[in-house]
């Protein structure tokens, strides 16, 4: 199995992917956060999904794979907390786990064509940075899944 199949990485791709159409479409909106953590921002993003990549190599041991996706769930924390950030100071409110539009993003998660859906979200900058926090929580799911299953086959 390749890392390229685990879950956690297919979504950290689309993170990275989003990421990059996100700040394209909002760059004018982010005023000086953006310019002081966008640097910080791409490379929590990468770091995330190069962990989480490396876990694959064969000869790495289990301890070392659990140690690479800790990495990757402490990189994607900090983004995590980037856009919680944003939202706040920008006045918006972050969608919780159980509100309508965060039970339609999991329902449409499994969709084969996810770039047209989570392209939707790019209507809005409140829409974009509430997907990026609900992708990011997906992500440290399926990482924590991951983790679970290495330190109990230790």
């Amino acid at each position: 199995m390749s890392y390229k199949d685990f879950k956690s990485y297919k979504w950290s791709v689309i993170i990275y992917d989003f990421k990059v159409n996100f700040v394209k479409k909002y760059k004018s909106n982010f005023s000086n956060w953006i310019f002081k953590n966008s640097n910080q921002i791409i490379q929590n993003t990468r770091s995330g999904q190069k962990n989480t990549a490396k876990t694959s190599i064969k000869k790495a041991s289990k301890k070392n794979k659990i140690k690479l996706l800790g990495f990757a769930r402490i990189s994607l924390n900090k983004l995590l907390e980037d856009y919680k950030d944003f939202l706040r100071n920008k006045g918006f409110n972050f969608w919780s786990k159980n509100t309508p539009k965060t039970s339609l993003f999991y329902k449409i998660k499994h969709k084969s064509k996810w770039t047209s859906t989570y392209n939707s979200y790019l209507t809005s900058i409140k829409k974009g940075a509430n997907l990026k926090i609900c992708l990011i929580s997906q992500v440290n799911y399926f990482a924590d899944q991951k983790i679970s299953v290495l330190k109990e086959n230790l």
